[in-house]
């Protein structure tokens, strides 16, 4: 009798299955302290740059208009302090350059880290027949846009 190794039994599920199975061990399994997905770590970059993006951009007047644009302004000036006194420095707009190309990568890359069943419905619509349609986002669709866009991805 032949015996079933792991690699055969996997061979046995469908793409789903093989990906649900995924799923579940990996919650399960025990990460180590300060241990970040690559999806983690994507999004802390997005995060980062984003601010540092919408930080230089944000001039006096609009924070004297707007107070309470003044608080994140604030936390966001005591996240990333260097990164400040950088754009403020001779060569500002090489750090802005280069903040706006860290952003442009890590929203060009996130895509990549959702899983490949993702799906989020993010309005609705008719179709021709006045039958109303889900308009949703896909990993593919999502991988897709980014890649055509590149770098132009709104920073």
């Amino acid at each position: 009798m032949k015996s079933l190794t792991t690699l055969s039994v996997l061979e046995l599920l469908t793409r789903d299955q093989q990906i649900e199975l995924y799923n579940t061990l990996s919650e399960k399994l025990v990460k180590p302290p300060g241990y970040k997905s690559a999806r983690d770590r994507i999004n802390e970059i997005q995060e980062k740059y984003c601010a540092l993006i919408w930080m230089a951009r944000t001039d006096e007047e609009l924070l004297e208009e707007r107070p309470d644009i003044r608080g994140v302004f604030n936390r966001t000036v005591a996240k990333y302090p260097g990164e400040l006194e950088k754009l403020q420095e001779y060569d500002g707009d090489w750090h802005h350059g280069f903040n706006s190309g860290m952003l442009a990568c890590a929203r060009l890359l996130h895509p990549y880290t959702l899983p490949d069943n993702f799906h989020q419905v993010y309005d609705h619509d008719e179709d021709e027949d006045g039958n109303e349609i889900e308009v949703a986002i896909t990993r593919d669709s999502e991988v897709e846009f980014m890649e055509e866009e590149f770098p132009m991805l709104d920073t």
